[in-house]
């Protein structure tokens, strides 16, 4: 049985890719969901963000921990909050993606993209991440109360070891993808 259930629609307009996601914890136990992340710009949960990459022909959007690309160290990597859901609790959550579909990750400039050119592509897949909340944490991580969510903030290292990947996939009209180095020589 999959703990996560997760479903997942994307209507396609001249403009923008309007995604909804509606899940349920099917584990016995609480989870997170890591589908908030916040805006140090903004200084507040950046409402409708995701992640977007083309990886073998299809395009990827995701709400999860982003693995540090190979070889970078970095002390403070992105790291998005955790909902935390209880047991059989259901949740959703939507955003929009402008067309052409941008490259947007939270190291662009860092990835190697060689090959990664403007097309159009018809597959889609969503990624959302997931991890039990751990039973005991450090006293000095707490949840914090928003917007009447309970958030957890985990370290990196331990969010990404925790994280697991619930992914759907869907088929697209024909969809262009704008990578961040398009025209760059």
């Amino acid at each position: 049985m999959t703990m996560v259930e997760l479903a997942f629609v994307v209507r396609q307009g001249q403009d923008a890719l309007a995604c909804e996601y509606r899940g349920i914890n099917r584990a016995d136990t609480r989870i997170l969901i890591f589908d908030r992340l916040y805006s140090m710009a903004n200084r507040e949960l950046a409402a409708g963000w995701y992640y977007s990459a083309l990886n073998a022909g299809r395009i990827e959007l995701s709400q999860a921990v982003f693995p540090l690309p190979h070889g970078l160290h970095h002390e403070n990597p992105e790291v998005p909050y955790g909902r935390e859901l209880g047991a059989g609790e259901a949740f959703e959550g939507r955003f929009q993606v402008p067309l052409p579909v941008p490259d947007r990750t939270p190291y662009p400039t860092l990835l190697h993209r060689s090959g990664t050119a403007p097309g159009d592509f018809t597959e889609l897949r969503f990624t959302l991440g997931w991890a039990p909340l751990p039973a005991a944490l450090p006293s000095a991580i707490a949840a914090i109360e928003r917007d009447g969510e309970r958030l957890w903030l985990l370290p990196y290292r331990l969010a990404l070891g925790l994280q697991q990947l619930v992914s759907v996939e869907r088929h697209l009209a024909g969809c262009r993808f704008a990578p961040a180095n398009a025209g760059q020589k």
